[in-house]
């Protein structure tokens, strides 16, 4: 009795030793999911803009520091690009951010893309062994057994490119964070909401690169209104003629820009409603699926077609999911010109 309570026992504890092992090494095999802010947080440390514009303003600050030479108008100038430098680091985080998100949502609709296209393969490749059987039989059109052939070579093909595609975003992904996304796993929610400007577009528009060119417009308005004449008629003529022609050319980058964002607002409005139209021919989709999937538990349908409806399905999903981060990228822009445009 005593003997095989002892046994009892062993095994219990050898059991424990082996989960204790085991533990460690199941962990080892999970991914540690990455955030998209914990990347941008990354790209943001990571970015040598970031820290130019960091000694761009100890510079300025120390100019800021008067002495008895110092003019208003050097103190003005000084002051004004101290702000602006302010506001650009500010509108470069913006620009880091949309760039790191628009990247991390392609890097997972290349996987899902690479997914779907194996998926596409796999049927594919069913239906050419069946077709192959029937071949052999004389019971299959040439062409159309060819032309299943040729499929399975593009399929295949288009795999290869995109698998390429996929491996530049991640290497380029890790350039700019310094994260290696083969390593963690990604937060594959890519987030949609519409957006509408309610009031006037132009004035909308307007009022956003009031906000851009804003210290561009004063400093060139100073410029213009403190040339020094004590310098000489000649060098006046050229300094009043430099400043005007940088106030014109604000003038023309802000049309130019206007237009721009318009139209970027147009194609925004196209772009929702070509979404939406993705989502009815989904819920269309998604109907016929459970459909094609009560009949193929009741033995009506090869796994063959039940297959091709899933793939039918997700193709639109995957389309669909392109055209959101197609689309915030573009909403981005329009709330934010500066991160289209910003260098």
């Amino acid at each position: 009795m005593k003997s095989k309570q002892y046994l009892t026992k062993l095994a219990a504890v050898l059991v424990s030793m082996i989960s204790l092992v085991a533990m460690p090494l199941y962990a080892t095999e999970q991914k540690a999911t990455l955030k998209v802010e914990d990347a941008v947080k990354s790209a943001l440390s990571y970015s040598n803009q970031m820290s130019i514009n960091s000694k761009t303003n100890e510079t300025l600050k120390e100019q800021m520091k008067l002495d008895n030479s110092t003019t208003y108008y050097q103190y003005q100038n000084i002051y004004l690009r101290k702000a602006q430098n302010e506001q650009q680091r500010k509108m470069l985080e913006d620009k880091i951010a949309m760039d790191v998100i628009t990247k991390y949502n392609s890097i997972i609709i290349f996987e899902k893309e690479i997914q779907q296209i194996s998926k596409n393969a796999e049927i594919s490749s069913k239906e050419l062994q069946q077709m192959s059987i029937k071949n052999k039989r004389g019971l299959v059109n040439p062409i159309m057994y060819q032309s299943k052939e040729i499929e399975a070579a593009n399929l295949k093909a288009s795999k290869a490119a995109k698998e390429e595609e996929l491996k530049n975003a991640q290497t380029y992904f890790k350039v700019v964070t310094g994260k290696d996304v083969t390593k963690y796993t990604l937060d594959d929610m890519i987030h949609y909401e519409p957006f509408r400007i309610t009031t006037s577009v132009e004035g909308y528009i307007s009022s956003k690169i009031d906000i851009y060119l804003q210290y561009d417009k004063e400093l060139a308005k100073l410029n213009q209104e403190n040339v020094p004449v004590e310098l000489g008629y000649i060098k006046y003529i050229t300094d009043k003629s430099t400043a005007e022609s940088a106030t014109l050319s604000l003038e023309d980058t802000q049309k130019t820009l206007k237009q721009t964002l318009i139209n970027k607002y147009s194609s925004l409005v196209n772009l929702e409603e070509q979404i939406n139209s993705l989502q009815s021919q989904l819920d269309l989709l998604d109907k016929k699926l459970k459909s094609v999937e009560m009949r193929y538990n009741a033995g009506m349908v090869s796994v063959v077609e039940y297959n091709k409806q899933e793939v039918a399905k997700q193709n639109v999903e995957i389309e669909r999911l392109k055209l959101i981060n197609s689309y915030n990228s573009l909403k981005e822009t329009i709330q934010k010109p500066w991160v289209a445009s910003l260098q």
